[in-house]
């Protein structure tokens, strides 16, 4: 990202031409809109005309999970058929169980999900939340892969990879802390089915473009040639 690129080049002095900064890598086949759907219905008992709502990746305080519930329960009230799935773990979950009880939110708390389930989870979802004080992470690629609008916080500093969302385009970016904006952004995403639809074929090219595995590999592959070449080294 734009903070990383300012922290090698500024911070630790190194001249900007010898500065190759690499994309986190997503596995684009297993993060795919084809994933099937209905998989994650079912184990959790979630109607085919109720729409998934998910907050990953884990339920501890940089993530804002009560933010999030705060949002949930403004959505639940205009519109009753959403779920709200809560993923991860963490010393929150039992606060969290309460609160949304208390705020009459339809949430599920899933518990770890193995990584190679993730993908059926992703592809339940109508939005994908991952509202992080400390920027997106690698799941919020998985959930673009997987043609999924996604909303996190903006970052002043552009740490993380917060920059891979356009707003507007392929997710949201709201004020960190704001439940009213983070409220707004769900409930446009669900009723505005076509804008919604049109941001995730966005979110999928994104990644596909810029951050599928295969591209990954193959700029390793250019840069340790280049090295090798600028130092006269034999190649492996």
């Amino acid at each position: 990202g734009v903070g990383n690129h300012y922290l090698v080049t500024s911070v630790l002095g190194i001249e900007e031409e010898k500065v190759h900064l690499l994309p986190a890598p997503v596995n684009t086949v297993r993060f795919s809109p084809e994933v099937n759907s209905v998989l994650v219905r079912k184990k959790y008992g979630i109607r085919d005309e109720d729409s998934i709502v998910a907050f990953g990746p884990h339920l501890k305080e940089v993530y804002d999970p009560e933010s999030f519930l705060r949002a949930a329960a403004i959505v639940q009230q205009r519109m009753p058929n959403v779920t709200f799935m809560l993923l991860g773990v963490g010393n929150l979950r039992p606060r969290l169980e309460e609160m949304a009880r208390r705020l009459g939110v339809r949430a599920v708390f899933t518990g770890k999900v193995p990584y190679s389930e993730m993908p059926f989870y992703y592809a339940a979802t109508v939005v994908y939340c991952m509202p992080c004080y400390a920027g997106l992470g690698i799941s919020a690629l998985e959930a673009m892969a997987s043609g999924k609008p996604v909303i996190g916080y903006e970052q002043k500093m552009g740490f993380g990879m917060v920059t891979e969302i356009a707003d507007g385009v392929d997710g949201f970016l709201v004020r960190p802390g704001d439940v009213k904006d983070l409220a707004e952004k769900m409930l446009f995403l669900l009723e505005n089915p076509a804008v919604s639809a049109e941001m995730s074929d966005n979110a999928r090219k994104r990644i596909v473009s810029q951050h599928n595995l295969s591209s990954y590999v193959g700029e390793h592959l250019r840069i340790y040639d280049m090295v090798v070449r600028a130092r006269g080294l034999p190649r492996a």
